[in-house]
């Protein structure tokens, strides 16, 4: 089953797993397009910090997510400053409580693609 990219010039952008046709795995999806502007693997634990300076390392499940880096090679890297608004670590993925959990990037100019990809 491959994945499959789905973009449009009106600002919509889905991303839908095909059978028999389209990309192999995402990294295959974003190399198509010469490469994303951010790319953050929240499953990789070495890209994650409990502080927004990035100096503590995320080391166990439950730990806050305070920076996350981008792995594009962009160095978009994502923080909260806030403690009690970092979303936590559960082994693979990040926990987002819903009120107020968040990241925040400098800015990131999208002008210059021609599509977005969201997986």
């Amino acid at each position: 089953m491959g994945i499959r990219a789905v973009a449009n010039y009106t600002g919509k952008r889905s991303c839908h797993r095909m059978p028999g046709g389209g990309f192999d795995s995402a990294q295959e999806l974003i190399t198509s397009f010469n490469g994303p502007k951010l790319w953050y693997d929240p499953s990789n634990i070495t890209t994650l910090q409990q502080d927004s300076a990035g100096t503590i390392p995320v080391v166990s499940a439950g730990d806050p997510i305070g920076r996350i880096m981008d792995i594009s090679g962009a160095n978009h890297h994502a923080t909260q400053t806030t403690a009690g608004s970092r979303p936590t670590w559960q082994t693979t993925f990040a926990v987002f409580d819903g009120t107020d959990d968040s990241w925040a990037t400098p800015a990131i100019d999208f002008s210059s693609r021609l599509a977005d990809q969201f997986i």
